[in-house]
């Protein structure tokens, strides 16, 4: 019976390993599809999940020789530490049946990890700041932009707002930099585990999932939490031990993120709770969404649900 089952699991490795490697190739060939190369950990953490994360690392081990003798070693490498690590990381837990949420932060700060090695091998392989390049590509963008606003004669008083709206875009982007890339971290483990425990359950492998979305929950202690790193940041600030200026709008945007997205649950509740139709609990998202008072209500929902529970679901767990 073990041999059996180690058959299975190599051939299940076998046949990862060969569609992972088609799959890396055709994305590195066809650009619009390297987009879905997010989803690379998937295969891996199933394996993982089902055989141990000895086959696993084997399996993403043999893949990075398959695809590096095709695309080349650095961009192997890179792909590696991009997908490898929380691929790992997740399935190792999967398999010794951690907690959800346990999962999803461990892929998070593998994947954060996994964001700050990259950044830093290519400035020390290639000698570039890769912030730095990415900034100087959208402000080549924008110059395009303006220029061919110019062309069309566009009215120099106009033009001038633009250039400042644009100016302070750039400056906004550069700000929240570190706070986008712990939320591209977030929302890659969140979307992987999510893809991978659906896949699991559909071929008959029992694996826990989040609950639905309406009774997401930030926990007890976030607003003690809040104000803590609220008060360390102005501490910060007043000795000067890094940049203000950046440190607080960083905050500012996480927690913003953070209760905004509590506060969609709220909504996504209440409207269920209500029996309110489809179209008009879409209409409501729309809103929340995309309309700026939307997303205060939002933020203000999620702030007072993470401070009054009026959900009772804190309750309803006890």
């Amino acid at each position: 019976m073990r041999i059996q089952n180690k058959t299975r699991a190599l051939v299940e490795a076998a046949l990862i390993v060969a569609i992972t490697s088609i799959f890396v190739i055709i994305g590195n060939y066809i650009p619009f599809l390297s987009m879905l190369l997010i989803f690379l950990p998937v295969p891996f953490m199933i394996l993982g999940k089902r055989h141990g994360a000895y086959m696993e690392i084997l399996s993403i081990v043999t893949a990075g020789m398959v695809i590096g003798s095709l695309i080349g070693p650095m961009p192997m490498l890179f792909l590696f530490i991009q997908f490898g690590i929380m691929a790992i990381v997740m399935g190792y837990m999967m398999g010794k049946e951690y907690a959800v949420g346990k999962v999803w932060a461990g892929g998070t700060v593998a994947s954060l990890i996994s964001i700050l090695l990259i950044i830093s091998l290519i400035s020390a392989v290639h000698g570039v700041n890769l912030v730095e390049q990415m900034m100087e590509t959208m402000k080549k963008s924008i110059d395009m932009t303006m220029s061919f606003y110019r062309g069309m004669g566009v009215d120099a008083d106009k033009l001038n707002e633009m250039e400042k709206m644009y100016d302070y875009m750039l400056y906004t982007a550069r700000m929240i930099l570190p706070s986008a890339v712990i939320l591209a971290a977030v929302f890659s483990s969140y979307i992987n585990y999510i893809l991978t425990a659906f896949i699991l359950n559909r071929i008959g492998h029992k694996t826990a999932t989040f609950q639905p979305f309406r009774y997401f929950r930030l926990p007890k202690s976030i607003i003690m939490g809040t104000v803590i790193i609220l008060v360390l940041t102005y501490v910060t600030g007043y000795l000067k031990i890094v940049n203000y200026e950046t440190l607080m709008v960083n905050v500012s945007y996480l927690f913003n993120m953070v209760f905004f997205i509590q506060g969609l649950a709220v909504i996504s509740f209440l409207t269920s709770a209500y029996g309110l139709g489809k179209p008009l609990r879409i209409f409501i998202y729309i809103l929340a969404v995309l309309n700026p008072l939307g997303r205060t209500v939002a933020i203000l929902l999620g702030l007072a649900d993470a401070f009054a529970d009026f959900r009772k679901l804190r309750k309803s767990h006890e």
